[in-house]
C-alpha cells in the first residue's frame, strides 16, 4: 500500500467532492490513471471500509464511506487492542491499551510486538497464537501479566483482520478478568476451608436434592451409621438411614423444612448399615442456589442415645414439636 498512498488519497479526495458518487471511468478521467489500476484501487478502499459501492442499472457508483474510522472503533471499547500485520509489527493501538502500558503511542506503533516489554502480549504463547490468526483461524486464551508487582489476568482474542493495505493481520483483544479471577480464587480458597471444615466436623453432616437423594457426606457421616466409603451412600435415599416406623413423621419434616427454611432438635430413630437402630437428633435447613431457588436441603445429626432415655423420647418429641 505504501506504493500507491497518493492514489488512494487522491481518489479519496475527489469522492468526497463528489456526494453523489462516481463511476470507474469518472474516476480514471479525473485523476488521469487507466480503469484498471483506478477499479484496483477502489478494490482496497472497499476492502478498507472507505469506500462503498452502489449498483444503479448498469453502472457501479462509487461513494466515500460514512463509517466510523478504525482507530476511532477501537477507542469506543473498554477492552484493550491492538491491530498487528504479518509481521507481527503493531499498527493501531486503542487509548485504554496505552494507558494499561503507560506508553505513547509513538512509542510502540510502528514497533513489533516482541520489541516492546511493556507489551502484555509480549509472551511466546500469543505470538505462537498470531501466527495461527494470520492463517484465518480465530483463536481464544488466557494470559496473565505483572504490572507493579500485581498479576492480573486477561482473557484474549486474536480475530484474523484484513488490513487497509488488503493484506492479513490480526486484531487481538483483550479482556481485563482479574477481578473476577480473584473472586473465583477467593470462593475456591472459602470452599476448601468449608469443606475441610465439615469434613473434620464431630456431627454427621448430609447434603441431599429436593427427593431426598444424598449427593454429599463428611466423614462423620459415614462413622455414624457404619458406612466405609461415600460411595455407598451418594445416591442413596436419606430415608434408608432412618427406621421405616419414622418415615413418615421424617417426610412431613421435610414439607415443614420446605416452608419454614429451618426445622431444629429433630428425633429420629436412625440405623446402620447392619440394621442396628439408635437416636438421632437432627436439624435441617433448605439449601438455595444464586437465584434464591430451593435445590435441597442439608441435614447435621448426632447420636443421642446416651442423652434421652428411652421412656422419655416421647416427651422430649413433644417438647420440641412446637418448635
Amino acid at each position: 500500500m505504501e506504493n500507491y498512498q497518493k492514489e488512494l488519497a487522491e481518489i479519496k479526495k475527489i469522492l468526497m467532492g463528489n456526494p453523489r458518487g462516481m463511476t470507474v471511468k469518472e474516476i480514471s478521467e479525473k485523476i488521469k490513471i487507466n480503469r484498471n489500476s483506478v477499479a484496483k484501487y477502489l478494490d482496497v478502499l472497499q476492502i478498507c471500509g472507505h469506500v462503498e459501492k452502489k449498483n444503479i442499472g448498469p453502472a457501479k457508483i462509487f461513494f466515500l464511506s460514512q463509517r466510523v474510522p478504525l482507530h476511532a472503533m477501537l477507542n469506543f471499547s473498554s477492552d484493550y487492542i491492538l491491530v498487528v500485520d504479518k509481521n507481527f509489527r503493531i499498527i493501531q493501538a486503542n487509548d485504554n491499551i496505552l494507558k494499561l502500558m503507560k506508553v505513547k503511542r509513538n512509542k510502540i506503533v510502528g514497533h513489533k510486538i516482541g520489541d516492546s516489554p511493556k507489551c502484555i502480549f509480549n509472551n511466546s504463547e500469543t505470538i505462537s497464537n498470531i501466527k495461527k490468526a494470520l492463517l484465518g483461524k480465530e483463536v481464544k486464551n488466557e494470559i496473565s501479566s505483572s504490572k507493579n508487582k500485581k498479576e492480573m489476568y486477561f482473557n484474549i482474542k486474536l480475530v484474523p483482520t484484513t488490513l487497509e493495505d488488503g493484506h492479513s493481520g490480526v486484531t487481538i483483544i483483550a479482556e481485563n478478568v482479574t477481578s473476577h479471577k480473584k473472586m473465583d480464587e477467593r470462593l475456591r480458597k472459602s470452599e476448601a476451608i468449608l469443606r475441610s471444615t465439615i469434613n473434620a466436623s464431630p456431627d454427621a453432616i448430609t447434603v441431599t436434592d429436593l427427593d431426598g437423594n444424598i449427593t454429599y457426606c463428611n466423614q462423620a457421616t459415614l462413622d455414624l451409621h457404619g458406612f466405609s466409603s461415600k460411595k455407598e451412600l451418594i445416591g442413596k435415599n436419606a430415608l434408608e438411614l432412618i427406621a421405616k416406623k419414622d418415615h413418615k413423621r421424617a417426610a412431613e419434616n421435610m414439607r415443614k423444612t420446605l416452608e419454614k427454611g429451618v426445622v431444629r432438635n429433630l428425633v429420629y430413630t436412625l440405623v446402620t448399615k447392619k440394621g442396628k437402630e439408635f437416636l438421632g437428633g437432627l436439624s435441617a435447613s433448605v439449601i438455595k442456589d444464586s437465584k434464591g431457588k430451593v435445590t435441597g436441603f442439608m441435614a447435621i445429626t448426632k447420636n443421642v442415645s446416651k442423652l434421652i432415655k428411652r421412656r422419655d423420647l416421647n416427651k422430649y418429641r413433644e417438647k420440641y414439636k412446637r418448635k
